[in-house]
Formats: structure tokens, C-alpha cells, sequence
């Protein structure tokens, strides 16, 4: 027998609303697909209204910038959107953007490629698109129009351990070899937060004063207690 291979992928979707009278409206969406990582890079569909809204989604091989872009396509790292664009097409086929966000990915230290930095569109009104084109070459459209809104900053094991956005910053302590997030602050920076358990080796931003150490034959949870004190100095 000759094996079947391939793939398949979803190319149109229609819902079908019925109300009492069994009258119905039908919501039609269109896909389109990346031809390098065979993601959807392309939504259609048509509002109340009977406008065309269309969402574009951009992955790194459709950037020819230097930098962190350029290592995700040579590490085959290709399956991360990097930005992407809602348009309405109104009476008199004027195409105008309705939101958009923009990733700025950066190296880190230990070599991994994270998200460093995100842009969004910010506008009280649409603006036409030709405004805002997308260009393989230049990764935010227009800085008029897009802001930056948030920021990560990472440790040495790539963990996020300080997310700032617009809503504020949230920081967080990771331990179990700086694998799993053991405490969370809102409206903190990473240097202004500490905790441990002193289950592990891990002082999670704590300093030990001299004299001070674990105490490994008594414990009221846990297998090990502390013994002393410890400060964290605070910067401001």
C-alpha cells in the first residue's frame, strides 16, 4: 500500500446564528498560512457592518533586520509571532488599522533570544494603513503611532523575573534551580522584593549576616530551619 502524508489545515469556517423564526446570518472566516512555518498569518472575516476585518500576523522570516530576528530564523526558531496588524476595509475600499503590537526580541546573556521589549498602536481613532505599512526591513511601522508599553528583564536562567507594562510592573523569585516561580509581587521591582524558605540554597534576594546559618535538625515545616538574621538593601 502507498502511505498517506501531508497535512491539512483549515482554510474556511462558517457559523450559522438562527434565531426563533429559524432565519439565520452566516459569519464567514477566511485563513491564509505562513509557506516557511505553515502558521495562520492570515485572518478574514466581515463584521456587522459588512466591513472586511482582516488580522495579519508577521513571523521572524518575514523580517530582514540583523540582530535577534535574524538568530531566530538561523536557529530555526520560526513559530514566534513578532507582530501583527487588524485592519477594517470601510465603503470606498479605504483600508484603515485598528490595532496592532509589535515584539522586540533581544539576546541574553546565556545566549537564549527572548522577548525584550513589546510596542503597541496607540491612536484615539483608525488611521489608514498606508500609514502604518508593514516593511520586511523595519520592525515598527511608524513610531507616531506605535508606543512602547512594556519591558521584560530576565535572570541568568532566562526566567522573567520583572514584567513592566502598562498596568504596572510585576516581579518575581524563582528557586528549585531557578525553575519555578516561589513568590510574586505586584508594583515591584526585582530589587525591591526577597524570599526564601530556606529549603534550598537559594537566599531569593536575601543577604545572610555573619553569624547566621541553616539549621538542618530542627524544623517546624520542612526539612530545615535559619538561624540569624538577614537584610536586603534597598535601592531608590
Amino acid at each position: 500500500y502507498n502511505p498517506i502524508f501531508g497535512r491539512t489545515i483549515l482554510l474556511q469556517s462558517k457559523e450559522y446564528a438562527y434565531n426563533s423564526n429559524n432565519e439565520y446570518t452566516l459569519s464567514t472566516t477566511d485563513y491564509e498560512y505562513n509557506p516557511v512555518n505553515y502558521l495562520v498569518n492570515k485572518v478574514k472575516s466581515t463584521n456587522s457592518k459588512g466591513e472586511l476585518i482582516e488580522t495579519c500576523t508577521y513571523y521572524p522570516n518575514d523580517y530582514s533586520i540583523a540582530g535577534a530576528i535574524d538568530l531566530l530564523q538561523i536557529n530555526n526558531i520560526i513559530s514566534n509571532p513578532v507582530s501583527s496588524q487588524t485592519f477594517v476595509t470601510k465603503n470606498g475600499n479605504q483600508k484603515y488599522l485598528l490595532n496592532g503590537s509589535v515584539s522586540e526580541f533581544g539576546v541574553l546573556s546565556n545566549g537564549d533570544i527572548k522577548v525584550s521589549k513589546t510596542h503597541s498602536f496607540r491612536s484615539s481613532e483608525p488611521i489608514i494603513s498606508t500609514l502604518v505599512p508593514f516593511n520586511s526591513s523595519q520592525l515598527i511601522p511608524n513610531t507616531n503611532y506605535y508606543k512602547d508599553t512594556g519591558s521584560v528583564i530576565y535572570d541568568a536562567s532566562s526566567n522573567p523575573v520583572q514584567i513592566n507594562s502598562d498596568n504596572g510592573k510585576v516581579s518575581s523569585i524563582y528557586d528549585y534551580d531557578n525553575k519555578l516561580p516561589v513568590a510574586t509581587v505586584i508594583n515591584a521591582t526585582t530589587d525591591d522584593i526577597a524570599y526564601t524558605s530556606f529549603e534550598t540554597e537559594s537566599l531569593g534576594g536575601w543577604s545572610m549576616n555573619l553569624g547566621s546559618s541553616y539549621v538542618t535538625d530542627k524544623s517546624i515545616t520542612g526539612k530545615r530551619s535559619f538561624s540569624g538574621s538577614l537584610n536586603k538593601t534597598l535601592i531608590h
